[in-house]
Order: structure tokens, then C-alpha cells, then sequence
């Protein structure tokens, strides 16, 4: 399945991208990327399916649901401007979520 999806999405984009007129990326970059992907879509994967057998369904969803989060946090100690009041309430109450369920 996992299969199916990446070869839809990438011709998905590759037919947009070639709509669009966007250049193709060198064979370096190609490469680069396609590692990248590989490694965070294939390890996040891989994390979450071992996750869910030793954590159970519901704390391994809620800690993974958890993640944009992080990625928010680190967004913000890196400069970023964009933090709100919602922003600080969603991540309180993922912390609550995560630390008891």
C-alpha cells in the first residue's frame, strides 16, 4: 500500500510540476531528496508501527499527533514570529492529552 501511495504522489506532482513549467531538479538534488523523504517517511513509519506495538493505538496516536508541535516549538527557538494564543492552548492541551492517557 505504502507503494501504491508514493508512486501516485509522485506522478501527482511530477504532472503538476510539469503543468506548472517548474524545472526538473538536478540528479543531485533528485537524490538528496529522494534520501530524505526515504529516511523521514520510511523511519517515522517504521517508528510509529513499533510505537504502536509497545505503547498501544491510542498513546502512540496522541504522541504522534504531538509532532507538529514539536516541530512549532523548534520553528519558534529558531526565529519564527507566527506563535499565538491558540497556538500555546493546542500545545497545552497536547501535552495534557499525551501525559494522561
Amino acid at each position: 500500500m505504502v507503494l501504491v501511495k508514493a508512486v501516485l504522489g509522485f506522478t501527482a506532482t511530477g504532472l503538476l510540476a510539469g503543468m506548472l513549467g517548474e524545472p526538473a531538479p538536478s540528479w543531485a538534488a533528485a537524490m538528496v531528496l529522494l534520501a530524505v523523504g526515504a529516511t523521514g517517511y520510511g523511519l517515522s513509519l517504521r517508528f510509529y508501527l513499533l510505537a504502536q506495538r509497545a505503547f498501544g493505538a491510542a498513546r502512540t496516536g496522541s504522541v504522534f499527533a504531538f509532532a507538529p508541535f514539536i516541530g512549532a516549538l523548534g520553528a519558534l527557538l529558531l526565529g519564527d514570529k507566527s506563535a499565538s494564543l491558540y497556538l500555546l492552548l493546542g500545545g497545552a492541551l497536547m501535552v495534557a492529552g499525551c501525559c494522561f492517557i
